[in-house]
């Protein structure tokens, strides 16, 4: 049942309508006294504007998405009723005007409460704006990770792909440069590993593919050896993939007539000083 509110019981409690902070009948009862009110009528339809806007600035992602569109729905539903019931009626009656704080006719303790309700309507929209402009630097700053982020991730896929382009131009470099020489290595037991060596003699680049290999017993890998006037020079230790396959690369400066052979050997793990197990492809250096 509605009540009839004086008008300072009614303009003191404009605020918290206009918040939701009163019950249903409370709320009521002040909204039914500002509706013939030329003083409270145009306060709470612009505290409820104010409300409203501060009620669009709360972040989605903290409040359940259901709840929020409800309280959002409702306080601009609030906005849109109290506008037609506080400002269409009021402006029926030609009463419906701000009152002039100012005017001589004022009385005091109207100036006094207008000048309390500015302060109120002034600190809600302030609070709005801060509110909004926390929320816009949060979102610009996540915005600038993310694009901070995947500007690093394509930077270091960018490098990694200049490398890997790099590597390959240096792998055909050694490959088909003029100044190339091939030779084919074959297994020299009744398996059927192959293999192929580059020595790009301008830059001493040697450079083997080899095939087929089988996969070397525990604790042993494979060892390459270049064969220069009966010495034994040792190119480095392999493992093959799991399809036997490997690529060595190795840089050697040896002089174009003195290679005399090339050789791949099962060695112990990390390699050997000279040669010790069974050789496995070889090719001649003449």
């Amino acid at each position: 049942m509605t009540r009839t509110l004086s008008h300072d019981d009614a303009f003191a409690s404009l605020e918290a309508a206009a918040l939701g902070a009163l019950t249903a009948e409370e709320e009521q009862d002040v909204v039914a006294h500002a509706a013939g009110c030329p003083e409270c009528g145009p306060a709470l339809a612009a505290l409820r504007d104010v409300a409203a806007g501060l009620a669009l600035t709360a972040d989605p992602a903290r409040m359940d998405p259901d709840r929020s569109a409800a309280l959002r729905a409702r306080l601009l539903g609030r906005t849109k009723s109290d506008k037609e019931v506080l400002v269409i009626a009021p402006m029926a009656s030609g009463t419906f005007q701000r009152p002039d704080v100012h005017a001589p006719n004022m009385t005091a303790p109207s100036r006094a409460r207008w000048m309390a309700l500015a302060a109120g309507i002034a600190f809600l929209a302030s609070t709005t704006l801060l509110a909004l402009t926390w929320l816009d630097r949060a979102r610009l700053r996540e915005a600038l990770d993310t694009a901070t982020t995947n500007q690093t991730t394509l930077t270091a896929r960018a490098d990694s792909l200049s490398a890997a382009l790099a590597d390959n131009e240096r792998l055909l470099a050694a490959v088909s440069g003029p100044r190339v020489r091939v030779f084919n290595l074959t297994a020299a037991g009744p398996s059927s590993p192959l293999g192929k060596m580059f020595w790009d003699q301008a830059t001493a680049r040697w450079t083997l593919f080899a095939h087929f290999l089988p996969a070397p017993r525990q604790g042993r890998t494979y060892q390459l050896w270049l064969v220069s006037k009966g010495a034994k020079i040792s190119a480095g230790t392999f493992q093959p993939d799991a399809k036997g396959d490997a690529i060595v690369r190795a840089e050697y400066a040896l002089a174009a007539n003195a290679l005399d052979g090339i050789a791949v050997t099962e060695e112990p793990a990390g390699g050997a000083v000279q040669p010790t197990g069974a050789v496995v492809l070889a090719a001649t250096g003449r």
